[in-house]
């Protein structure tokens, strides 16, 4: 079972760690609060049948993880192992709590090691123009998995700050249409006015002591805003 792991130290900790578990018989519901752990990880072949699972305690299950990315070769196998540590760490379990933040920091550690120069899979190479596009395309605005919602501005409604603060022309940059169209009911002030590219252009000293809502700048959440082709 163990064959598929490099000789090592980290291996040999590794063994030593399950067969120990193994040895115990261990049961869910006995009292302790256990995970269920692939011996040999199913992104690496393992089978999800008994004889390749064992019962770890929370602790344990982490050590289990951070030695993984140690026992294999490839830069590939690597990357994956610490893609599984670092899934681990983030779970949202209450009851992993021993050595969960310093886990954390060497998951990350490990994440950042197995991506970087000759282990990243784009080392050497670069992305299209075209294909830089489509990716960017990809996360802008409603296709964006952050989306929440529309920005109205006088010039028109987006669906990102951004998007918007771009078709201004350079009037209004992104964080002032994201301050201005989430907080629409705060009153324009001298200093506002002085400073805003779009007031001056647009406006003229009777807009101040007024709301940035009055002058169609404000947030629409995504659940109640309708459509922009409808």
């Amino acid at each position: 079972m163990f064959d598929i792991f490099k000789r090592s130290n980290y291996t040999a900790s590794y063994v030593h760690l399950i067969r120990r578990a193994k040895r115990e018989n261990r049961r869910k519901g006995d009292g302790t609060y256990y995970e269920s752990h692939h011996i040999v990880p199913k992104s690496l072949g393992g089978s999800n049948r008994k004889f390749n699972r064992v019962l770890l305690t929370a602790e344990e299950h982490l050590r289990a993880h951070l030695l993984l990315p140690e026992m294999v070769s490839s830069a590939y196998h690597k990357h994956k192992m610490a893609c599984a540590l670092s899934r681990m760490v983030h779970g949202n379990r209450e009851q992993r709590k021993a050595g969960a933040i310093q886990f954390s920091l060497i998951a990350r550690k490990k994440m950042a090691e197995t991506t970087a120069g000759e282990n990243n899979p784009m080392f050497g190479r670069q992305h299209t123009a075209e294909a830089r596009q489509k990716v960017s395309e990809s996360k802008i605005g409603i296709k964006h998995p952050l989306f929440s919602g529309f920005y109205h501005t006088p010039w028109g409604t987006y669906e990102s700050s951004h998007q918007a603060a771009i078709a201004s022309d350079g009037l209004m940059k992104q964080p002032a249409v994201h301050r201005y169209c989430g907080n629409p009911d705060t009153v324009i002030t001298k200093v506002s006015f002085a400073l805003n590219h779009y007031l001056r252009e647009y406006h003229d000293e009777s807009v101040i002591g007024r709301t940035w809502r009055s002058i169609n700048f404000f947030f629409e959440p995504a659940q109640s805003a309708p459509l922009l082709n409808s």
